[in-house]
Parts: structure tokens; C-alpha cells; sequence
């Protein structure tokens, strides 16, 4: 009555993320110097690389809806809750330039958020836009938001 065979339990799948952050672990023991460790933790040095690699994942997988989303939620800020999240932001920054994802309503709503941002992506921001203009590029909508964002920041 008590010999019951065991069942195993398939393996649980691992998510995406998951799979991509267990193989840079492996990555990352393999090119670290071997050092006889009692334990297999992470460097620092180790852990810090693994996590700027999956923050780059993860800002380049948001959809533009979401940050958009995110904008207009930050314009409803005083009536609505509204939370930072850092990935939208680094998002919307890096993506300003590209009129095909930015319609003009989204990208006035973008100046008027980054006037009140205190972060160092302000200023960047801004060399950013001079060096549009100074390029005197042929993308006319690229240009003028270039100085806009100047001129409103």
C-alpha cells in the first residue's frame, strides 16, 4: 500500500526572459576567470552586466502604445494615479526622432513632459535635437520637432 510509484513531473518551461537571463548567466561564468569559489554566485561585476543587458531587452520590446499610454497617463496625472516607469521613459527618448511612431498630438504632450523632467536625459536630450538641426537633415518634420524641442525645453 505504501510502494506507490512516484510520478515525475515534466519540466517546468522556462519563460523567454527567464531562458535568455539563465543562458547570459552561463555566458557570464564562462568568461569570468576560473576562481575556485565554495559558492557559483555572480560577481558583481557580473551581476551588474546581466542586468544592463536585460533592461536593453526589455526597452526595446515596449510597444509604442504603451508608451504612449504612459504619456497620456502622465497628462491625466492630477485627476488620475500615474506612476514613473523608467522603461517608458528611456523609451520615449530614444524614439522621438521617429515621426512614424510620434503623431503631433503625442509629440506636444512629449515636450510638455520632458519641461518638467530633472533627469541627465534633458540635457542630452537637447545636444541631441541641436545636432538634427546643425545637420540641416532633409527630413523636414524631423527638423522642425528638432527645434521645437529646443525651443519648449
Amino acid at each position: 500500500m505504501g510502494n506507490r510509484p512516484k510520478i515525475k513531473k515534466p519540466p517546468k518551461e522556462l519563460s523567454k526572459s527567464a531562458l535568455k537571463k539563465q543562458q547570459l548567466r552561463e555566458q557570464l561564468q564562462q568568461d569570468e576567470p576560473a576562481v575556485p569559489k565554495v559558492s557559483a554566485k555572480l560577481t558583481k561585476k557580473a551581476k551588474k552586466k546581466l542586468k544592463e543587458i536585460s533592461d536593453q531587452d526589455v526597452i526595446k520590446t515596449i510597444k509604442p502604445t504603451n508608451a504612449f499610454d504612459y504619456l497620456e497617463a502622465w497628462g491625466k496625472r492630477e485627476t488620475e494615479e500615474w506612476k514613473f516607469r523608467k522603461t517608458q521613459h528611456v523609451w520615449l527618448i530614444r524614439n522621438w526622432k521617429k515621426s512614424d511612431l510620434f503623431k503631433d498630438t503625442n509629440f506636444n504632450l512629449f515636450l510638455h513632459y520632458m519641461k518638467g523632467d530633472k533627469s541627465s536625459a534633458k540635457p542630452k536630450l537637447i545636444e541631441e535635437a541641436q545636432k538634427v538641426v546643425d545637420s540641416e537633415t532633409s527630413d523636414e518634420v524631423l527638423g522642425q520637432r528638432a527645434r521645437k524641442l529646443i525651443q519648449d525645453i
